[in-house]
């Protein structure tokens, strides 16, 4: 129906956004780090100004947030994504398991 239909236009709009912002973000840190760090993040969603990304291990999402958050969220802002903030996410993970904090 036609939830089901917004909903999906919105997932194209914000991977169309992701991949712009990853373009960016890896001539901005370069391939390593791009690679290591940010090729990993997978864009969950922007809700409410948050834009959540999910990570594969709490470790990497922390440091990505810790490292590159402002960079990340530079990105996306340029890319046309209106967040103001990140959260970040491991998915499957245990609630209340130590995840990367919310950045902005």
């Amino acid at each position: 129906p036609a939830d089901h239909r917004r909903r999906q236009r919105q997932m194209c709009i914000e991977t169309a956004l992701w991949e712009r912002a990853r373009a960016a973000l890896r001539e901005r840190v370069g391939a390593g780090s791009f690679q290591s760090w940010i090729a990993p993040l997978r864009l969950a969603g922007i809700e409410g100004g948050v834009a959540r990304l999910e990570a594969p291990t709490a470790f990497l999402g922390s440091y990505a947030a810790r490292s590159f958050g402002e960079e990340i969220l530079a990105a996306l802002r340029l890319a046309g994504a209106a967040a103001h903030r990140l959260a970040f996410d491991v998915p499957g993970a245990p609630q209340g398991a130590p995840q990367g904090g919310p950045q902005g």
